[in-house]
């Protein structure tokens, strides 16, 4: 079962998962349907892939996804990432958020789903002042975001997911992941994206701001994650809760995507940046992505060390810069997510 089905990640996971001759089922919940970009249709027709809508803080509508066990796996990548616009909007957010979480890691506990995959993200470690370029943070280094709302969630639905396998003691298998940056050509023209700060800064602005020369970004392409989740899916896990960052071992710093980008930096002092973010998360009311704390990812580095998941046999295909330009050379605005 993967949730967040009609998602970046989920959809390119749906779409891999049901072109594999190993899987016989796919169940895909989400509150939307999939778009029908990716050939879906045809696994629709032939009873592989099913459906499911509803929303994941429902208790009866997880409950009701029992009628589909045994399940061997479920990959929980759903998740509300952008910030509401205003407390009520963003205190629903986080609440709808963990009480999915809640209720799907629950709900394999309960019912012994064999293996448990759970999306988190670079973000919950934190990008703050005493971050370094070259330091590259290990899955056992603490979780330490306390501004940025999704950094923030992040942090605790992973803090929520172990109490939970503490307390239930399953015979499920956990494993969380925690990717950067995820690039590629995949959808492109998504509605939900045509709108960011990426975009403005490829499509609206001449130069690159560059805000502290101690700052880099990792990418991992899309086909380097699908093949991991592929693995992790199957692979021997050595115990049964463990961690693993998804990165290349190589970072790009403003000058660097700047460069692929075909532009130029430009030095600007951390206060413009700041009023920037600002007012334009305050002028759109939230339609750009520049919540709270989200400065804070374009001044200092959260770059991760992905070299534990390659124990298990796995192998990059694609580095930082590859996957940049593999988004550039495709049209539309560039996919980034973290």
């Amino acid at each position: 079962m993967v949730t967040g089905a009609a998602g970046y990640v989920g959809s390119l996971l749906v779409e891999r998962l049901v072109g594999s001759s190993d899987v016989s089922k796919v169940v895909a919940t989400d509150l939307r349907p999939r778009s029908d970009t990716d050939g879906s249709p045809a696994q629709r027709r032939d009873g592989k892939l099913v459906e499911k809508l509803g929303r994941l803080d429902n208790r009866d509508f997880v409950k009701g996804l029992e009628s589909y066990l045994p399940l061997d796996a479920v990959v929980h990548s759903a998740f509300v990432i952008r910030k509401g616009y205003g407390r009520t909007a963003s205190t629903a957010i986080e609440r709808a958020n963990l009480e999915s979480c809640r209720n799907v890691f629950e709900f394999c506990f309960r019912n012994n789903v064999a293996r448990l995959i759970y999306f988190s993200s670079a973000a919950a470690y934190g990008a703050r002042s005493e971050n370094r370029i070259n330091h590259l943070f290990k899955e056992e280094e603490p979780l330490r975001e306390e501004v940025y709302a999704y950094g923030v969630q992040k942090r605790m639905s992973e803090c929520l997911l172990r109490d939970l396998y503490e307390e239930w003691k399953p015979q499920t298998r956990v494993v969380v992941v925690r990717p950067c940056g995820i690039t590629g050509p995949r959808f492109q023209g998504e509605p939900t994206k045509k709108i960011s700060l990426i975009s403005l800064l490829k499509k609206l602005l001449p130069v690159i701001p560059e805000v502290s020369r101690e700052w880099a970004r990792q990418f991992v392409h899309e086909e380097d994650l699908a093949d991991a989740v592929g693995l992790l899916l199957q692979a021997e896990i050595p115990r049964g809760y463990e961690v693993y960052n998804l990165a290349p071992n190589d970072y790009l710093t403003a000058s660097d995507i700047a460069e692929a980008l075909g532009k130029r930096t430009l030095r600007i002092p951390p206060w413009t940046a700041n009023l920037a973010f600002h007012l334009l998360w305050h002028l759109t009311r939230g339609t750009v992505p520049t919540p709270k704390g989200s400065i804070n990812f374009y001044r200092h580095p959260v770059n991760l060390d992905g070299a534990k998941i390659q124990e298990l046999g796995f192998t990059y295909r694609y580095g930082s810069k590859q996957s940049l330009l593999a988004v550039r050379a495709d049209p539309g605005s560039p996919r980034v997510s973290a």
